[in-house]
């Protein structure tokens, strides 16, 4: 059975769709991320996912320990790597998210019966701003907190100092990202705060969230931006490298 927090976790690129201008030149702009489970009075794991997001000039390239995604919103392109098998995909975006629908309702059609029962009642979000603020690296971040059917769900920090939205129309990236992350959340057959419009509405304008804590039973699940870094980054990072081989979405799925 495939996993949704894996495949949530390989299509990560959709994340962040942004670009940056410097006064002088073309400039950047460099997020290092990790996550980590905390255990309420037992501490805190080592880092469960380290990953880092570049963008400049209306591209993205994610780079994750197993796989990098390059994402060019200007040509509503995507492009997809697995630098250990030296192959890669590349889609218009659009396409992207129909061949995966497609994909994903294979995947469905052969689930057990019991993976299709209806999931209920829907989820009822609420979103509280406190109105505390924390500084984190530097940028001043306020608190969130939602709540799914009256119960404490996730606490989040979010900030709009990160420069975002000098070259792209953020609202029309995102969306892109919540299409793609949506069909997974269809896949799992849960239900899923993240899918919700209470959620969303939070990152539109670019924001952008320094801190996420998610609350399960027992533990809480981090997710955070450990270095911000505004500079000029090199063309290679968002271009395939010399010798892959490519291969249809398909094909990259199955690896």
């Amino acid at each position: 059975m495939i996993s949704r927090g894996k495949i949530l976790g390989i299509f990560i690129l959709t994340g962040l769709f942004i670009g940056v201008s410097c006064l002088q030149g073309i400039c950047g702009v460099v997020l290092k991320k990790q996550t980590y489970t905390v255990i309420p009075g037992k501490g805190s794991t080592p880092p469960t996912q380290v990953w880092i997001e570049y963008a400049q000039n209306n591209k993205v390239a994610v780079y994750q320990r197993d796989a990098v995604f390059i994402t060019d919103i200007g040509t509503n392109t995507l492009i997809n790597i697995v630098p250990s098998r030296k192959i890669y995909a590349i889609n218009d975006i659009d396409a992207f998210i129909r061949k995966i629908r497609k994909i994903v309702a294979q995947i469905k059609a052969q689930q057990p019966p019991e993976r299709k029962k209806s999931q209920g009642s829907p989820l009822k979000v609420t979103v509280k701003k406190t109105g505390k603020t924390k500084s984190f690296l530097g940028y001043p971040s306020k608190q969130v907190i939602l709540y799914a059917n009256n119960k404490k769900a996730k606490e989040l920090w979010i900030t709009d100092k990160i420069p975002l939205k000098k070259e792209i129309d953020i609202d029309k990236a995102f969306k892109k990202r919540f299409q793609i992350e949506d069909i997974f959340v269809d896949l799992s057959g849960t239900k899923d705060i993240e899918a919700t419009d209470e959620y969303k509405n939070l990152f539109r304008g670019g924001w952008v969230s320094m801190m996420t804590i998610t609350y399960n039973a027992g533990t809480e699940d981090i997710e955070r931006v450990t270095q911000v870094q505004i500079t000029k980054i090199a063309e290679k990072i968002f271009e395939v490298p010399k010798g892959f081989k490519k291969v249809s979405i398909e094909e990259f799925m199955r690896h």
